[in-house]
């Protein structure tokens, strides 16, 4: 399938050639956006050098690299995955031994806050999720000592590589002479470290790119803020671009989601209203039952062929595992398994390979492009060859087979934690975290995992009082003076939650709500459903 033709606000951002800044709104086509620039570039681009494409998960990285690099053979030399992936593959691992020495072991990734009191006494003041080169300079001979025992932490990855950027010549002037230019997307999500690592990527020489939009931030709980993408559009360095046109939802979606955010928002003409509320009698577990009632009325009003184009939004796991239980036909709850939240480099890989197993939409050359350079000519083919087995090999030696391959590509970064999360896990919970949902499966998950995602027909749960926005008793216990303490980013979590629809969104609430501890309370309606007149923009559901 051909790639559509650019608009105008977006053949802007693609054609420009210096430092930008997009702010890119929900249906905008960013990733088309993205993707048909680094094209451009890399098209123009000698064999050895590339781009770093940052994006805020894996699987946003594998679409972006798979689109971006279509028909492209010189496309080895780019970087595209996270931000912790980069730090630690193409700053932390390969410089810091310049600046501190060479450790006495391979390095492995721990939590800071896993350490015991009498280690952590050594880093002074730890600062939960907020490190800056300076604190690592501070404390550095405790950081030093510890990478020289083999172990840099999670928490402080953003912040190492900045110190290492910052201090190491080699890596200066190798990331300058690989690549030309680093992209981040979802920047709005961007914490104080990765903002500083991207201005000093700028600094060296490569042209930055960063595509975002305040009003998805959502992340604020882990010390990621809107104000640096902000801070970019000010800077005199850069070019800021709008791209606003939403491609993607119905008109009476556009209006809705408009007015979320601003009470005086444009108003486009809609010839009917796709926005529906839903109230029942009990808890989430009696919105699923409803939702699977008509749920067949619902797929035939809106031409919707497959399930998997339906989405169950949800706040949290209590909810999901609600709706879940309480529904017969085939469903996806999606949730994360231990290996991807485990942070080494095999882990990494064993998500990959599992991915690939799963998924025919990913390459094994993709695989051993992003995770091992410098293999000779057989020992790639070797690795393609063994990568490409995995669709076919048995359950019961697949967990042998990946481990092959991971000594294979990463032979000097075995990792036995990750090695024995791989081997406690069972078949299905693999295949339901990597596989995607099949065609006859409504998938179900947090308004947070959402992110990026797209549906034909979006039921959006959890709107409670009390829970979306979190509201908390004022000093004293007051409740007739309540405070709420994560105001703009529950707002914008709603907003997401909304456009992630293309044809129709239901907004549901039940009498009934069930809290994290499991103790059930009365379920009043949102306070986001009265705000800005949007009970004017939404009608009673039909079903």
């Amino acid at each position: 399938m051909s790639e559509p033709i650019p608009t105008q606000e977006q053949s802007l951002v693609i054609d420009y050639s210096g430092n930008l800044v997009a702010i890119a709104k929900p249906g905008s086509g960013k990733t088309f956006v993205l993707a048909q620039k680094i094209q451009g570039i890399l098209g123009e681009m000698p064999e050895y050098r590339g781009v770093i494409a940052i994006s805020y998960t894996n699987k946003a990285s594998a679409e972006l690299a798979q689109r971006a690099t279509r028909g492209i053979v010189k496309a080895r030399a780019s970087f595209f995955g996270t931000v912790d992936s980069f730090c630690v593959k193409e700053i932390v691992l390969p410089f810091l031994a310049h600046l501190w020495g060479k450790p006495a072991s391979e390095v492995t990734i721990s939590r800071l806050r896993d350490l015991p009191p009498s280690e952590a006494a050594g880093f002074g003041d730890l600062q939960d999720g907020h490190f800056s080169a300076e604190y690592i300079s501070t404390h550095v001979t405790s950081f030093q000592s510890q990478f020289l025992g083999g172990r840099v932490f999670l928490e402080t990855l953003g912040a190492l590589a900045y110190f290492t950027l910052k201090h190491s010549n080699a890596c200066r002037s190798y990331l300058s002479a690989r690549y030309s230019h680093v992209f981040i997307d979802e920047y709005q999500d961007s914490g104080y470290e990765q903002h500083a690592l991207f201005l000093e990527l700028q600094s060296i020489g490569l042209t930055a790119v960063a595509v975002g939009d305040v009003d998805q931030a959502i992340f604020g709980f882990s010390h990621k803020d809107p104000k640096f993408l902000l801070e970019l559009a000010h800077r005199s360095d850069f070019r800021t671009f709008q791209i606003t046109q939403n491609h993607r939802c119905h008109a009476s979606l556009v209006n809705y989601s408009t007015r979320i955010i601003a009470s005086q928002g444009e108003i486009v003409p809609a010839l009917d209203t796709r926005v529906f509320f839903k109230a029942c009698a009990g808890t989430a577990a009696a919105i699923a039952q409803w939702i699977e009632s008509v749920l067949s009325r619902v797929m035939a009003d809106y031409q919707v062929s497959r399930a998997s184009d339906i989405g169950i939004l949800v706040f949290g796991n209590v909810s999901g595992q609600l709706v879940d239980g309480a529904m017969q036909r085939k469903r996806r709850l999606v949730q994360t398994h231990p290996i991807e939240e485990h942070f080494s480099l095999w882990a990494g890989l064993f998500a990959q390979l599992l991915s690939y197993r799963y998924d025919q939409k990913q390459t094994a050359q993709a695989i051993v492009d992003r995770t091992a350079r410098g293999l000779n000519t057989g020992e790639s083919r070797s690795a393609l060859a063994q990568i490409k087995a995995l669709r076919t090999v048995a359950d019961e030696e697949l967990m042998v087979r990946m481990e092959e391959i991971a000594m294979l590509l990463l032979p000097n970064a075995a990792k036995d934690a990750a090695l024995a999360l791989l081997k406690a896990s069972k078949i299905g919970d693999l295949v339901r975290a990597f596989r995607p949902a099949a065609d006859d499966e409504v998938q179900i998950m947090s308004l947070h995992k959402s992110k990026g995602l797209e549906f034909d027909v979006v039921f959006h749960l959890d709107l409670y009082e009390w829970l979306l926005p979190k509201k908390q008793p004022g000093p004293g216990n007051d409740f007739d003076n309540p405070i709420f303490p994560s105001l703009q980013q529950d707002l914008n979590l709603h907003y997401v939650g909304v456009t992630r629809a293309r044809k129709a969104c239901f907004l549901c609430t039940s009498t009934r709500r069930i809290k994290s501890d499991g103790d059930e309370k009365k379920g009043s309606p949102s306070e986001f459903l009265n705000i800005n007149g949007l009970p004017q923009l939404r009608v009673p559901s039909p079903y």
